[in-house]
């Protein structure tokens, strides 16, 4: 009982927040820290309040929209609300949010161990740079799961020379940690 009356009293002082962008952050913050506590239906029910909140956002206020939505659609991927997070993510009208939005869903999803997922939506990226990072994250986390033979591959499609050297070096460096804990 003491623990729901913490989570709404954060609820209430989130919903509080007059700036909508900065609501929307509370309320996504919320709903994180809900999943990691084991209460992820709840935090569900958060995340659809604070795309409300974001999508409320006057137009004329693109920036501060699009950061409020891009962080939705992060908290919604990392609530494992893969459908709603990659559909908030592909809303955006801005090729450069939309590739942030989705380099962010596409990191939640390898970390969650949906390699595929991940490098469909990796590849879908307009921006090079996003992309690059995106694969970047898939491919290390492929390789910290022992998925070495997927992890190359993600990482040697990286057009970033910087990025794909980053993300070979990680692979590596994954392999000798699993081969130093296998004796």
């Amino acid at each position: 009982m003491a623990k729901a009356g913490k989570w709404e009293q954060a609820l209430q002082v989130a919903r509080s927040i007059w700036d909508a962008v900065q609501r929307s952050f509370a309320l996504s913050s919320v709903a994180e820290a809900m999943v990691k506590a084991g209460m992820k239906e709840e935090a569900q029910r958060v995340l659809q309040q604070a795309l409300q909140v974001a999508r409320s956002i006057w137009i004329w206020f693109a920036v501060k929209r699009s950061l409020a939505l891009s962080s939705v659609a992060e908290a919604m991927a990392k609530a494992g609300m893969w459908e709603q997070a990659l559909q908030v993510a592909r809303s955006f009208e801005d090729a450069s949010w939309r590739s942030f939005a989705l380099s962010s869903v596409a990191k939640a999803m390898a970390k969650a161990g949906m390699w595929e997922q991940a490098l469909q939506v990796a590849r879908s990226i307009w921006d090079t740079g996003k992309r690059s990072s995106a694969l970047s994250s898939v491919a290390e986390a492929m390789a910290k799961a022992g998925k070495w033979e997927q992890a190359l591959q993600a990482a040697k499609s990286i057009e970033d020379e910087l990025r794909r050297s980053e993300a070979l070096v990680s692979i590596a460096l994954a392999m000798l940690e699993k081969e130093g804990k296998g004796r």
